[in-house]
């Protein structure tokens, strides 16, 4: 069974998947770096990024990696950005 996380990440995905990727247009699938995803993705370094896949925040493109590094999607970054406080703040609130 997913943690509690992981169903509220996948239940925002699928609420806005296709907003976010409307609104970023054409760059939405452009390929980020690790560096990238992680600069945009409002996270402090890149050995952060396997804790947001696991949580189901963020997936590689499929078949886009870089040597060992994989490559990321410009909209599940900022998927990230813009709903993982979202989270966080409930998360707060809900433990006062």
């Amino acid at each position: 069974m997913p943690n509690r996380i992981s169903k509220k990440v996948t239940d925002l995905l699928k609420e806005h998947k296709a907003e976010v990727i409307e609104d970023l247009g054409a760059s939405a699938f452009d390929l980020l770096t690790p560096q990238e995803t992680a600069a945009l993705a409002g996270v402090e370094e890149t050995k952060r990024l396997p804790e947001l896949i696991r949580q189901g925040w963020l997936e590689p493109a499929p078949g886009k990696d870089i040597g060992t590094a994989h490559q990321y999607y410009r909209w599940r970054a900022e998927f990230v950005r813009q709903y993982k406080k979202s989270i966080n703040r409930k998360k707060v609130a809900s433990s006062n």
